[in-house]
């Protein structure tokens, strides 16, 4: 909504539901930006929701849509700047990320157009059209919190085995230094490999996490396992990037057990009616956890009768639901 201060007057500001959309003004309050799904009563929109409704997972599909918009104060006339999707549906990895410079309604803005891209744009006649494109540190960082006077830009650094650190980047000479050393600790800790998994589950959905080997890990040898039920991102994982009270799986790795984290299916493949209510995103979370084991066993590295299970948040009900609907003996739960 835009509120008007002084003549105390309440309008709709962008069509679509704010539990999806984040927004921050132009330096000339001539406009403002939206970050999110195409709004209602447009040909894309359209077309979302019907990928989204064709999913299975209408919510999750959603999450994948950040778009960045410009919407001008006068006139309410909403702009396209940057299409932008997260890939995989649940993916939010851009959902906060707005414009990092903007001073004036037409441009030159300044935008994350992807994992380790930035994008400068200018509006002509209504329409946003791309100037340049430039890529900051490697792709295998992960670069977030962003921040960015139009000169410089700061934020965080990492990778899934690198601790995050702060850099600075020199836009115009495209240098970068690292700013801290915030964790010189890890370099010598010993971290449980990590590699990315994706299988089916037995209703035919789709989906991906990680698997943390045991440190030391030997091929062949089967070993207790744990499935933790939580975002896959491409952040440091000592703890977790969300849950981060709840789960440990570097620790857990360093004691010996194969890991597991995912959060929900990709999809959703159980047919309509086959399961009353809502009730196919508990059986298919259960899907996605009871044949993330089977694939690890299948492959020889955990034992089927040594498996723990955590939830949080969300996925705390699902495991509560897995705990007490599934064919396996669990040993451990939180």
């Amino acid at each position: 909504g835009l509120y008007d201060i002084k003549m105390g007057s309440l309008r709709l500001g962008f069509d679509f539901p704010a539990g999806l959309i984040h927004t921050s003004w132009a330096e000339d309050s001539r406009s403002y930006s939206v970050v999110g799904p195409s709004p209602f009563g447009t040909e894309d929109a359209k077309a979302e929701a019907e990928a989204a409704a064709e999913s299975g997972d209408m919510l999750t599909f959603m999450n994948r849509y950040q778009h960045v918009f410009a919407v001008d104060v006068e006139t309410g006339a909403v702009s396209k700047v940057l299409q932008r999707e997260g890939g995989e549906p649940g993916n939010i990895k851009f959902w906060r990320d707005l414009p990092l410079s903007w001073k004036h309604s037409t441009g030159p803005m300044l935008v994350r157009a992807g994992d380790n891209t930035l994008v400068w744009l200018t509006q002509r006649q209504g329409n946003w059209r791309e100037t340049e494109r430039f890529d900051v540190l490697q792709n295998e960082n992960s670069i977030s919190s962003l921040a960015s006077d139009g000169n410089f830009l700061v934020g965080v650094s990492q990778t899934r085995t690198i601790p995050p650190n702060l850099f600075l980047f020199d836009i115009k000479s495209k240098q970068t230094g690292i700013l801290t050393d915030l964790n010189p600790e890890y370099r010598k800790i010993s971290l449980g490999q990590i590699e990315e998994i994706r299988w089916s589950n037995q209703y035919g959905s789709n989906c991906k996490g990680i698997v943390i080997l045991p440190v030391g890990y030997t091929p062949g040898k089967q070993y207790p396992m744990v499935f933790l039920g939580t975002d896959t991102s491409d952040e440091f994982f000592s703890d977790v990037p969300y849950a981060s009270t709840a789960f440990a799986p570097q620790s857990l790795a360093t004691a010996g057990f194969v890991v597991v984290i995912a959060q929900y299916p990709l999809n959703d493949k159980i047919p309509k009616g086959q399961f009353p209510g809502e009730m196919s995103e508990a059986y298919n979370w259960m899907g996605m956890v009871e044949s993330a084991i089977e694939v690890l066993v299948n492959r020889g590295m955990a034992d089927k009768n040594n498996i723990g299970l955590a939830g949080f948040s969300r996925t705390s009900w699902l495991a509560d639901f897995a705990l007490t609907h599934s064919t396996y003996r669990f040993v451990a739960a939180s």
